[in-house]
């Protein structure tokens, strides 16, 4: 019950937070014809805009609540993108396309898995490989250029808010609903005591990373369903937007404690953030600026509930 209270108290915080800010650039932008940050358009714009950041997260959720870390969905984003693109480029059916890219998404996050469960490999070093490795192989596939394809069937521009919303349901279930969402947040709180309880430790990381893998997968698809393109540079810095939210929504970086509902809080926060620093005018230098402050800002708050709890009498 009390954790329950404290994940409620910190969405409130963060939904707070989030409103506080769209009040702060709207005072800052007075000429609201020229920068209607809170108009109708732009807000259900951001809607848009976030559902890659939602489903990111979705995946990063996941790994972070095992006690891990994944350095590789914005690769992973990029890799998917292009090979759906391609594919779509090349006169394939469009479910084959979306399938491969889906395949290719969820292939990656294996690969992960498997060099941290039975590699032992930290998961910073695996994924970071992969985040290396992902990226010039797309580079590759498209030879370094923008894949150019289109997406104006109609079902196309409801795609992205609908999968986010499918990611986020899915991702509610399997936490909340079910042994492995169990066993997964056993294996962050404390991995040899949940081993010891009859949890298979190394299962349920694997499927963590294939889960956020899948999700990099789909988000592949989605960037693809917005902008009609595919491109080894799609996805750039998303994974530490990915972190960035699922932190900010009040999962711990250390594992074993986090809501879905406060991922899709903190992605929602993170587009809004970067959607007013650019009505701000603010150059894309300072605009990671004030991610990157946002990003240790957010996991220290975390270090200090973490602490807090340490100290609380039992």
């Amino acid at each position: 019950m009390r954790d329950q209270l404290r994940q409620l108290l910190w969405l409130t915080a963060a939904l707070l937070l989030t409103a506080a800010f769209m009040a702060f650039v709207s005072w800052l932008r007075t000429d609201f014809e020229r920068c209607p940050f809170l108009n109708p358009d732009n807000l259900k714009g951001i809607l848009k805009q976030s559902s890659t950041l939602i489903v990111l997260a979705c995946g990063m959720t996941f790994v972070i609540v095992s006690g891990g870390i994944d350095l590789s969905v914005g690769s992973i984003l990029a890799l998917s993108c292009v090979l759906l693109a391609t594919q779509v480029q090349q006169g394939a059916p469009l479910v084959r396309a979306i399938a491969l890219a889906l395949a290719a998404g969820a292939g990656c996050g294996l690969i992960n898995g498997l060099t941290v469960v039975k590699g032992r490999v930290p998961a910073f070093i695996a994924t970071l490989g992969m985040y290396m490795a992902a990226r010039p192989v797309a580079f590759v596939i498209s030879g370094g250029e923008t894949i150019y394809t289109g997406s104006d069937i109609p079902a196309m521009r409801a795609l992205p808010v609908v999968l986010a919303s499918v990611a986020v349901g899915l991702t509610w279930l399997l936490l909340s609903g079910t042994r492995y969402g169990r066993g997964l947040y056993a294996v962050g709180g404390n991995i040899e005591a949940a081993r010891l309880s009859g949890v298979a430790t190394g299962a349920v990381r694997l499927w963590a990373y294939v889960c956020s893998g899948l999700a990099a997968g789909v988000a592949g698809v989605i960037y693809w369903a917005r902008s009609g393109t595919g491109s080894n540079l799609a996805g750039s810095c998303a994974e530490l937007d990915a972190i960035a939210a699922v932190v900010l929504g009040g999962t711990s970086i250390s594992g074993g404690e986090g809501h879905v509902l406060g991922s899709l809080v903190g992605a929602l926060l993170m587009t809004v953030l970067r959607n007013g620093l650019v009505l701000l005018g603010l150059s894309d230098e300072l605009q990671k600026l004030v991610i990157g402050i946002v990003i240790v800002v957010a996991v220290l708050v975390d270090r200090l509930r973490g602490s807090r709890q340490v100290r609380a009498p039992s």
